[in-house]
């Protein structure tokens, strides 16, 4: 009887010890991962401090007045008073409708990039033609039941 007890007791601490030893590389391997998450974590800061610093540098307003001096030929520095008031913007009228752009024409099977070369040849590439809202949804559904029609 004793003999058995001194089985049981060795499989017990055999298994507490191979318990402690997964408990231990999990651990480890937790460690790890938050190492290399901080490790990240503090390169992406110092990425995103870099990138500051340059935009700093490349907005800074003498640069900018400089570049847009060189290549904006029109352009004058703002002054005081040359910003209209909100009351001087002009108010749409009322029957002008918005108008949104739909592609009505599909390229033919055969389109190649030399149909581009040619202005007549661009209305079979397809087009962006402006339709008026509310005629818009009557041209997605032809535009839909054509291709079920064709299929």
């Amino acid at each position: 009887m004793i003999r058995v007890s001194y089985i049981l007791w060795l499989a017990f601490f055999m298994a507490l010890i191979i318990a402690l030893f997964q408990v231990k590389y999990t651990v480890q391997q937790v460690g790890e991962r938050r190492d290399a998450t901080i490790q990240q974590i503090d390169e992406t800061k110092e990425r995103v401090r870099k990138l500051q610093l340059e935009w700093e540098q490349l907005n800074q307003p003498l640069r900018l007045t400089k570049l847009s001096k060189d290549f904006l030929i029109d352009f004058q520095e703002g002054v005081a008073g040359s910003i209209a008031p909100v009351e001087q913007i002009p108010v749409r009228p009322d029957n002008l409708r918005p108008v949104a752009f739909l592609t009505i024409e599909e390229p033919e099977q055969a389109f190649t990039a030399e149909a581009l070369n040619s202005p007549d040849n661009l209305h079979d590439v397809g087009s962006l033609r402006p339709i008026h809202a509310p005629d818009l949804l009557n041209a997605l559904i032809s535009q839909q039941n054509t291709v079920v029609l064709s299929e």
